[in-house]
């Protein structure tokens, strides 16, 4: 059986600008299966709380009050509703 799959490079700067923490500085990004399929991105930015060296991370789920998406040319779309899909098992 065939999936539609890709892997999807973004550039640095624009990652950041998405999540809106702009000249911040990206040390890993991860997707946690085990907790709603989450991606965590680690992230250093002045905004986030101060952290000593050794000490853990404290994991901060901003809040956007709007989101914009861009025009894709490349692929092209070919839904113009967002749809929910998953990969079969």
């Amino acid at each position: 059986m065939s999936r539609h799959a890709a892997k999807i490079s973004v550039p640095y700067e624009d990652f950041l600008k998405w999540l809106d923490f702009e000249k911040g500085r990206i040390h890993a990004i991860a997707v946690d299966y085990d907790r709603l399929h989450k991606i965590i991105v680690v992230i250093e930015h002045p905004d986030l709380p101060a952290v000593q060296e050794g000490e853990m991370l404290q994991e901060v789920s901003p809040v956007y009050t709007a989101i914009q998406y861009g025009n894709r040319t490349d692929p092209p779309k070919k839904f113009l509703e967002p749809t929910r899909f998953t990969f079969p098992k």
